[in-house]
């Protein structure tokens, strides 16, 4: 379980197969189910904590409950900027790499209508906004040289079992090595080998000899952009001050691509000191995505007493329909006594269609007023990653191990929010954190993946506009691995089996990380009734 969780535990970064291997497919579905609360400048000044307080066009998204409490119409719009820095070790040597970009985190209307009645139902609140609530935005760079294995051993593993024939036709990052000669079936090798589903490299070393080793420098290059936004459309209905029950439809939007540069060079046998028959090879792999779901939320809060809030919202699985673009290329230099030759393939553009189903979530807080001092709010949610599904749709793409593996991988979780405001007289200053705990049912290699943010924030307030900012840094640790080692290999008729070629499969590389993230937003409210 320790190397399967590894590949998988790569966080927001993948690496593109066009063949969907189990891996790829549940990374990219965690990627998209771990959501943040996004919203206005006050919320995300106060930790994200919103489920319990109301009053703000976040509640649209979090909990639509909340618009009832709106005694006003009004105008709001974000911005906001956000950097992220990742420093990676990896055997030893340290990089670091940073990314910035601006987006707009939340922007929409509300439409206040007070009924003439004291008791009862009094009015209600309408609601459409648009919420950014995930951010793809990075950049990640490593190297090193690693002394255990090669892509070479990963792309040799892949081969095993197949014909050539069938490889060259596979539209794997496998085929393309066959088609650079960078492998070949060892009836071609010297001496030449028995089975042509068995496969060679003039890069390789004899598993069977502990003495025949090699190193290599290896180094990539990965930058993530895109976001997750919402439009919604919501309504909230205030009942005797006392209840307040609201609903809302979601348009989720998905906009991601991942694009990849990976290499090896510096080549050292140690049994061959003067060999060099490749002096690099590169893997440039680009994946797009878009998608658009749909989901519901409904929600209500309670105010038993008047320095009391306490609320309660549930959010239906988002189904998403993607369309996903792969293509994939591969450079080789060969170095045969000093004469360069150099090969390039590539793979044509892959596009496939399918559905994701992204967890639901339960949330519920509470918030203290403290008189006209300020308050102090908190939330909890539950979301059950394991949860998340693939449907292949009319695609003919086999998710079913990527399903059971979501599954078996990922676990129930429970995210804290929380924060508070202080009032002086036009002036708000605020404060917040949020955790949101490791997702996988195992941990390996001691590194704790949880995400805590911690956050400042400040507002002034006048009868015709109103002023909130506020500033997020979020941390989080992870491992990721540029390729897994297995010695299960798949025939031409997709029989799985075991690859005689050796492997230790618990060697597979992997960089240790750190993410910061640190964001800016600024929002603007304009009201223009009272009611």
């Amino acid at each position: 379980m320790r190397l399967k969780f590894l590949w998988f535990s790569i966080a927001v970064f993948f690496s593109v197969n066009f063949s969907h291997a189990q891996t790829d497919d549940a990374e990219r579905a965690l990627l998209f189910s771990r959501t943040s609360p996004g919203g206005s400048a006050r919320i995300q000044g106060m930790g994200g904590a919103q489920t319990a307080l109301g009053g703000d066009i976040s509640s649209a998204y979090s909990n639509p409950a909340g618009l009832g409490m709106y005694n006003r119409s009004e105008i709001i719009a974000s911005i906001g900027i956000q950097h992220t820095t990742i420093d990676s070790k990896y055997f030893g040597n340290s990089s670091s790499s940073g990314r910035a970009n601006f987006n707009l985190p939340a922007l929409g209307a509300v439409f206040c209508s007070h009924e003439r009645n004291n008791e009862g139902f009094i009015g209600g609140t309408f609601s459409i906004s648009y919420n950014r609530v995930n951010s793809f935005s990075q950049e990640m760079q490593y190297q090193g040289t690693n002394p255990n294995n090669s892509y070479i051993d990963r792309l040799l593993g892949t081969a095993w079992c197949k014909t050539p024939a069938k490889l060259r036709n596979s539209n794997t990052l496998a085929g393309l090595a066959l088609m650079n000669y960078l492998i070949t079936d060892s009836t071609k090798a010297t001496p030449p080998g028995k089975r042509e589903t068995e496969y060679y490299s003039v890069l390789g070393t004899d598993p069977r000899n502990p003495k025949d080793t090699r190193n290599e420098l290896q180094q990539e290059d990965r930058i993530q952009k895109g976001n997750q936004g919402q439009l919604n459309a919501a309504y909230g209905a205030n009942f005797n001050d006392k209840i307040f029950i609201g609903a809302g439809i979601g348009i989720a939007l998905l906009n991601y691509s991942n694009t990849s540069a990976y290499a090896e060079s510096n080549f050292s046998f140690a049994l061959e000191s003067g060999k060099n028959p490749v002096d690099f090879f590169t893997v440039d792999q680009t994946l797009i995505l878009n998608g658009v779901g749909v989901n519901a939320t409904l929600g209500i809060i309670a105010k038993p007493i008047h320095a009391v809030q306490v609320g309660l919202s549930y959010a239906t699985p988002t189904a998403y329909s993607i369309n996903e673009i792969a293509e994939a290329g591969m450079n080789v230099e060969f170095n045969k006594n000093g004469s360069k030759t150099f090969l390039n393939a590539n793979v044509a553009q892959a596009n496939s269609t399918y559905s994701l189903k992204t967890p639901s979530r339960l949330n519920a807080g509470v918030t203290f007023f403290v008189k006209k001092a300020g308050l102090v709010t908190a939330d909890v949610q539950m979301v059950n990653y394991a949860g998340a599904q693939f449907d292949a749709a009319d695609s003919g793409i086999d998710f079913s191990g990527a399903n059971s593996f979501l599954r078996g991988s990922l676990k129930r979780v429970f995210n804290y929010r929380m924060g508070g405001e202080y009032r002086l007289r036009n002036y708000r200053l605020r404060a917040g954190y949020g955790m949101a705990p490791d997702s996988f049912k195992d941990a390996s290699f001691d590194i704790s993946r949880t995400v805590s943010s911690y956050s400042l924030g400040v507002g002034y307030r006048t009868p015709k506009v109103i002023f909130d900012a506020a500033a997020i840094l979020s941390v989080n640790s992870f491992a990721y691995s540029p390729y897994p080692l297995s010695r299960e290999c798949v025939d031409d008729n997709g029989k799985v089996g075991v690859s005689t070629y050796l492997v230790n499969e618990r060697l597979a590389p992997y960089t240790n990380s750190k993410s910061q993230n640190v964001s800016v937003v600024i929002s603007a409210t304009f009201p223009f009734s009272r009611l």
